[in-house]
């Protein structure tokens, strides 16, 4: 008895993770079509399922058993499309449709609970044209995985056309602008902790940043740099670092034996706020080591704030 309820406890724990790790199905119906067509409307719905199945979040299910309880008719209201669910036994149903307005395509689209038979999330998207439609599926993925409008899903890879010819415009190639804080010594700048102002211009990738700067760090310095950003989203850790050159005002400037000036080689991380935007907030901290005769090294913490489409001193 004791043996038995012994292999019966040891069944359940074995069978729990699966459980807990079990995903919901969720069905996605070929997208209706006005005026668009049927290539165009059957690889959108095909990047639809794909970029759903990327999120590894829900259980897809395949598309020919999808067409196969549709009896291959088409669906646009929560009616059938609970029907549909149930006959699949899915949790999700997602349905929608492509419409042409002039040169536009508006992509409707609706994520209903089966369960509850209940519509969570009713969205529409625009599209300026057939080739921007990949964009817009992969925003219209990510809006139902994340079950959100999808105005807040933007991230930097996934900007429609539309949304840079806003002028709420978020893609960006150039960003410029100032960070104010402290420098904290960690050797040399004779133990003082002064102000620090910074100049930045940013070149932006998806990935990566390509940052100039002119700082007043108890001196001058000029310095070049790269940076790994971590996110895609508003909010976005940074890694990297730079090269460049210092000047630092020593008190004893005037003794020419020592060298003040000289190479310099940092180390960066941050986080920037707000990088789907036409403006960065960013939080800043550098480590430098200046090669001259002081062996200066600090710490360098700045705020600062980042504008889109702008030039530092109009040069870079």
């Amino acid at each position: 008895m004791m043996r038995g309820c012994l292999l019966s406890a040891v069944l359940v724990l074995l069978m729990l993770p699966s459980a807990l790790l079990a995903k919901d199905a969720i069905a996605v119906l070929p997208l209706e079509t006005v005026g668009v067509d049927l290539e165009s409307a059957e690889t959108a719905y095909m990047l639809l399922s794909q970029e759903i199945r990327k999120t590894d979040k829900y259980d897809v299910i395949p598309e020919d058993l999808v067409r196969d309880a549709m009896d291959f008719g088409g669906c646009q209201d929560p009616v059938c499309a609970v029907a549909i669910g149930k006959k699949l036994e899915s949790q999700f149903v997602v349905y929608g449709s492509l419409n042409r307005l002039g040169s536009k395509i508006i992509v409707n689209y609706s994520l209903l609970n089966v369960a509850d038979d209940e519509v969570v999330l009713v969205d529409v998207v625009t599209s300026l044209t057939i080739e921007d439609l990949d964009t817009v599926m992969k925003r219209v993925a990510s809006s139902i995985v994340n079950q959100k409008p999808a105005d807040e899903t933007a991230e930097v890879g996934a900007i429609t056309a539309q949304e840079t010819v806003t002028p709420a415009s978020r893609k960006a190639i150039t960003t410029s602008g100032i960070g104010f804080g402290y420098l904290y010594p960690q050797k040399g700048y004779e133990g003082k902790e002064i102000f620090a102002l910074d100049f930045v211009s940013r070149y932006e990738g998806k990935d990566f940043n390509v940052t100039a700067l002119f700082g007043i760090r108890k001196g001058v310095a000029f310095n070049i740099g790269m940076e790994y950003l971590f996110s895609r989203t508003d909010f976005c850790p940074y890694l990297g670092g730079g090269l460049g050159f210092h000047w630092v005002a020593h008190d004893d400037f005037l003794d020419f034996d020592d060298r003040a000036d000289g190479f310099e080689a940092l180390a960066r991380c941050g986080l920037m706020g707000f990088r789907t935007f036409n403006f960065r907030v960013l939080v800043n901290l550098d480590y430098t080591y200046t090669f001259n005769e002081y062996d200066d090294q600090a710490l360098v913490l700045t705020i600062g704030i980042m504008r889109v489409n702008t030039k530092l001193f109009g040069l870079f």
